[in-house]
């Protein structure tokens, strides 16, 4: 789910790592989010970055059959590498989904 800097493996949450995969990124945020100081909390942003992860692929697929007329994205991680997505596509998405989870945690 991370890199180290030399590309070495770590978890996400290590200071050490530099780059994520998809759900690891999402973890990332729901650690920051929910700042988990126990076993309990723990739980809590793992279960926070599943539902984003969730929603991010439940967005990217529905977006890329309506936006494509063949060969639409069938996972995250075609449509995260797809030619000429961008940083800020990427992003953007991520930054969607995690909303999207956060609001339902609330309700």
């Amino acid at each position: 789910m991370a890199r180290t800097a030399s590309g070495g493996r770590t978890t996400p949450e290590a200071r050490e790592a530099r780059s994520f995969c998809a759900f690891g990124a999402l973890r990332v945020e729901a650690f920051e989010l929910v700042a988990p100081t126990d076993w309990a909390s723990r739980g809590a942003a793992l279960k926070l970055a599943e539902q984003a992860s969730k929603h991010l692929g439940l967005a990217v697929v529905k977006r890329g059959a309506r936006a494509y007329a063949t060969d639409a994205p069938r996972t995250v991680m075609e449509w995260n590498d797809a030619p000429g997505r961008t940083h800020r596509d990427v992003l953007d998405a991520y930054e969607r989904a995690m909303k999207t989870a956060v609001a339902q945690r609330a309700a």
